[in-house]
């Protein structure tokens, strides 16, 4: 039997895990504005790198905005949470502002993340931490007349390894000034010398209470923070990467920010600042632990806040060559062409942090050179590999789940892009070189610079249709389901056909369907729908689908 993901991941049954993997992809694009004809990857490209830096013109639009306790009030919240506004907020509100997982941009939030899912029981704990934790509940549990009050008891309390949380900050911007209610910050006078902050805090004396939702106003500190003209240093280096604390009355929640193309924010926590629901055969009564619970919240959260001052901390010493870069680059051909170029306004901090993987005895770099997809959600970049004096162009892909083994068998028959890497990549490895895995999995595959995707009006030519069965026949007697098997995910290249995108596949019978798939549009079988079970009959169902006859 195979085992998709390690132990601490998702398994064939479907649960989801993050995994780090790297594969060759051929990704080509369909223009609505061309009627519908193919085009190639390499056209996509020159296109997309003709609209200018994302990054650039949210930094830009972020300088104008009014002062972010006016910008959370729900009115204007909702004018400026739109895919076409440059500055939005990329924090799933709506759906459409989905961003990419945070984690790739730097692994301070794997680390939160895998330290929230690890059990009270198996973490250690310092007397003080236990009593601060408890501290912060009865206080957060406690009436006041107002967020003044509120504010002034939390205060009082002496965070282990966080001090002066709690200690109002006024940042002036050109328009307006930026308050916090709380902060950590480190200074790196090689970098700026203002301060660099690490996490923002929020507060509002509960829910329903102040006019706006606190986790908001924080975003948009957030925003107001990076964009100032004094970290235009850091950003050219950094993703800027911070955590962001929002208590409302009782309610507490971490979530964790980065500035690449867009603000990325994603929650990272959650927590009741009181007892916790209780369940049968608890041991402890339910105050103990709510204790353990935001004892946990507060010990990730001081661990991050380190981690992320050290990151800063050594910008101007690491960052000589940009991580996911290598100068030797500049100008040289990649097998027998021209490089494709990294645009002038990209810059490292733009792109994941992870940039190498060993093979064998030789440890491969990779140099990002621009997104392959204007869907931030999803995680796909166009990068240069380089092993000893060769340059191979390809595609590096970060999923929650993957199928490693069908992939590669249909790469061995010519049928899915050549796969180099394809590995889960956690955050708590022992070894420190390789302490940047963002708990995904990681692909690195070929990139396959001509290949098209036809339109769903065209039929498929004979040749095309005999290499599409081929392909699902090869799975299908390693009993591997695809799932997935519509346009966007078959690649051409004259007559041969390639798969791509193996985030569904698995074995069939114990590989389920995604949650949230999308029903609509597709030609699903009867049995299809939210996490079902796949089985051999979908394939074969979508195979007839797309070997329909089309009519205009």
């Amino acid at each position: 039997m195979f085992n998709f993901r390690p132990d601490n991941g998702k398994d064939s049954s479907g649960a989801v895990s993050y995994k780090l993997i790297i594969t060759a992809l051929l990704l080509p694009h369909q223009n609505p504005s061309t009627g519908g004809r193919s085009e190639s990857l390499d056209t996509i490209i020159e296109e997309s790198g003709a609209k200018g830096p994302a990054r650039e013109s949210a930094i830009k639009a972020a300088r104008n905005r009014p002062s972010p306790s006016t910008g959370a009030e729900p009115e204007f919240f909702r004018s400026i949470q739109k895919p076409e506004v440059p500055d939005a907020a990329f924090n799933y509100s709506p759906p459409d502002l989905t961003p990419s997982p945070i984690s790739i941009y730097h692994h301070a939030f794997a680390r939160f993340k895998e330290k929230m899912n690890t059990p009270s029981d198996a973490l250690q704990f310092t007397v003080e931490e236990l009593m601060r934790a408890k501290e912060f509940i009865y206080v957060s549990l406690d009436v006041y007349n107002n967020e003044e009050e509120r504010h002034a008891a939390l205060q009082d309390i002496e965070f282990v390894g966080l001090p002066s949380l709690w200690t109002r900050v006024y940042i002036p911007t050109a328009t307006t000034t930026v308050e916090l209610d709380g902060s950590c910050y480190v200074t790196v006078p090689e970098l700026s010398r203002h301060r660099i902050y690490v996490a923002y805090l929020e507060l509002n004396n509960g829910l329903g209470e102040g006019g706006s939702d606190p986790s908001n106003q924080v975003q948009l500190d957030y925003v107001q923070g990076v964009s100032l003209p004094s970290c235009d240093a850091i950003r050219d280096k950094s993703c800027c990467p911070a955590f962001l604390v929002a208590v409302s009355g009782r309610h507490l929640e971490v979530w964790g920010a980065v500035t690449a193309e867009k603000f990325f924010f994603e929650p990272l926590a959650h927590t009741f600042l009181g007892p916790k629901p209780e369940a049968m055969g608890m041991e402890r009564n339910n105050m103990e632990e709510g204790i353990l619970e935001v004892a946990k919240v507060l010990q990730a959260l001081r661990e991050g806040v380190t981690e992320l001052k050290e990151h800063y901390r050594g910008i101007p010493t690491s960052f000589g060559s940009a991580p996911g870069s290598v100068s030797r680059s500049e100008g040289k051909s990649v097998r027998g062409r021209p490089a494709v170029q990294r645009d002038v306004d990209n810059h490292a901090g733009m792109f994941p942090s992870w940039n190498r993987f060993v093979e064998g005895n030789e440890t491969r770099r990779i140099r990002y050179v621009r997104r392959l997809t204007d869907d931030y959600s999803k995680p796909i970049f166009l990068a240069q590999m380089y092993s000893d004096d060769v340059i191979t162009e390809v595609v590096v892909k970060f999923t929650k789940r993957y199928c490693k083994e069908a992939h590669k068998l249909l790469a061995d028959h010519g049928l899915a892009p050549k796969l180099f890497c394809a590995e889960y990549e956690g955050p708590g490895s022992e070894v420190r070189e390789l302490l940047d895995g963002p708990g995904m999995w990681i692909i690195v595959m070929e990139y396959i610079s001509d290949a098209e995707q036809e339109s769903e009006d065209e039929p498929l030519n004979p040749k095309h249709k005999e290499n599409l069965q081929k392909a699902v026949k090869l799975l299908h007697e390693k009993d591997f389901v695809f799932g997935d098997l519509r346009h966007p995910n078959i690649l051409f290249r004259g007559s041969e056909v390639f798969l791509v995108d193996f985030d569904w596949c698995g074995l069939a019978g114990k590989v389920r369907y995604p949650v949230n798939i999308r029903m609509t549009g597709t030609g699903w079988h009867e049995d299809v729908g939210p996490y079902k079970f796949m089985t051999k009959a979908h394939d074969e169902y979508r195979l007839a689908e797309l070997f329909k006859p089309r009519y205009e």
